[in-house]
């Protein structure tokens, strides 16, 4: 006599969808922290390109013995050396209300802070370690 037997073998779509639904939430949790992560790291890369445009201002005023200003308004800034206009840069995750930090002839800046908004947070971008150890290099 031949015995017939059926095997249960496979997942049933109940089984399928339970698995699919625990890795869409796993996905979930995780992808939000990472986009979140990704726009840190997009604000701090426009932090560092900012200091870097402070330190290129503060060398451009001494090397051309000309004033220079650095205009922070909402999301754009502009660095010019008297009325012409060296940089505009264009920000993503930064805003700024309308300040402007002007360097002397020696480079020096007439203010060592901005205030910033990111995320909906404010900030308050320090530029002293910049200058402060030019001042005790020079001592």
């Amino acid at each position: 006599m031949i015995n017939y037997r059926l095997r249960n073998s496979g997942v049933t779509l109940i089984e399928l969808l339970v698995v699919l639904s625990i890795i869409m939430i796993m996905v979930t949790m995780v992808g939000g922290n990472t986009l979140d992560s990704v726009r840190k790291a997009r604000a701090q890369t426009e932090i560092v390109s900012i200091y870097s445009l402070v330190r290129k201002a503060s060398t451009h005023a001494f090397a051309s013995g000309k004033d220079v200003t650095l205009e922070f308004s909402n999301q754009n800034l502009t660095l010019s050396i008297g009325n012409e206009v060296i940089k505009r840069e264009n920000l993503i995750f930064l805003q700024f209300p309308t300040q402007t930090i002007g360097f002397d002839r020696n480079g020096m800046p007439d203010t060592l802070s901005v205030e910033a908004e990111t995320r909906g947070q404010d900030k308050i971008l320090d530029f002293g370690s910049i200058f402060t150890s030019r001042i005790k290099h020079a001592e």
